[in-house]
């Protein structure tokens, strides 16, 4: 029997391929290229960081180009972040948010090492997003959007608990709409990240700003080349805050997601038919058979 992690692979053939409509003379052309280069693993091992990259330029850009210019500006943020997380969302999970991938790490579908990397990739996409509106629409940063700034009718202390509770509720969203295994696989988890997304700008964009992500701060920052008056503090530690919290309470909540974990000698019990024993090696064992 094969493993969990075995993937059973069917070959079919070039002609196959093009009679059922899967491939055209041009696609397999660039397929054979790509299998004969031996690239197809360098690509699958960037393809992650691209998404990441590529998706927090287009929604960092979208901001860019609308917030506090359009009253249409949160419905424009949510519908590019809706259309990324759906476009590269089986590929990076589609974080596009240093604070969304703190809390996934936390959650522990990620690792350190891709953590890390998901943050640099965000992080330039920020800056290239600000930048293309810089200098290709703008041309200088006169007429780019504003700074991000709490506004002077409210005390710093209450935009960081906005920019907290909104980012909390984001990451919240997306751990429990595309990681756990309880809803499974679906196709609403896009809706639910950039409504609340859409809800958060309108909510508070007058208030705290309403960034809610550290790499488009930093990326808006950079395009003004200046943090002169700036928060850019607490555009990070406030998102990244909400992302550790939203992780913690991920698994406070939903404890029945990790009810197969064992840990050293420690023995989980399951089934509903017959008791079932988890043992350290991950071998299943009916209870009376006992333990070898």
């Amino acid at each position: 029997m094969p493993s969990a992690e075995s993937t059973l692979v069917t070959f079919i053939t070039a002609d196959e391929a093009m009679r059922r409509g899967d491939h055209n003379t041009i696609s397999l052309l660039l397929v054979k290229m790509v299998q004969r280069t031996n690239a197809t693993k360098g690509t699958q091992a960037i393809a992650p960081f691209f998404a990441e990259f590529f998706g927090t330029m287009m929604l960092t850009l979208v901001i860019a180009l609308t917030a506090g210019k359009e009253v249409l500006a949160p419905l424009a943020i949510g519908g590019i972040l809706m259309s990324m997380i759906f476009t590269y969302g089986h590929i990076s999970g589609a974080n596009y948010n240093p604070a969304v991938s703190l809390a996934v790490l936390v959650r522990g579908k990620i690792t350190s090492a891709v953590f890390g990397g998901y943050v640099l990739s965000q992080l330039l996409g920020g800056i290239c997003g600000a930048l293309f509106a810089k200098l290709i629409v703008f041309e200088d940063s006169s007429n780019l959007v504003d700074l991000p700034l709490p506004s002077p009718s409210i005390e710093v202390w209450k935009a960081f608990l906005l920019e907290l509770v909104f980012t909390y509720t984001l990451c919240t969203t997306v751990l429990n709409t595309a990681t756990t295994t309880s809803i499974g696989p679906n196709s609403f988890y896009g809706l639910a990240i950039s409504f609340v997304v859409m809800a958060g700008a309108v909510a508070s964009g007058g208030y705290s700003g309403a960034v809610f992500n550290p790499a488009v701060a930093v990326g808006l920052y950079t395009a003004h080349g200046t943090t002169d008056g700036g928060m850019l503090w607490l555009y990070w530690i406030a998102p990244m805050m909400g992302g550790i919290i939203s992780g913690i309470m991920f698994h406070i909540l939903n404890s029945s997601e990790n009810n197969n974990i064992t840990f050293g000698n420690d023995m989980v019990v399951k089934g509903e038919e017959k008791d079932l024993v988890i043992n350290v090696d991950g071998v299943e064992r009916s209870a009376d058979e006992g333990l070898v």
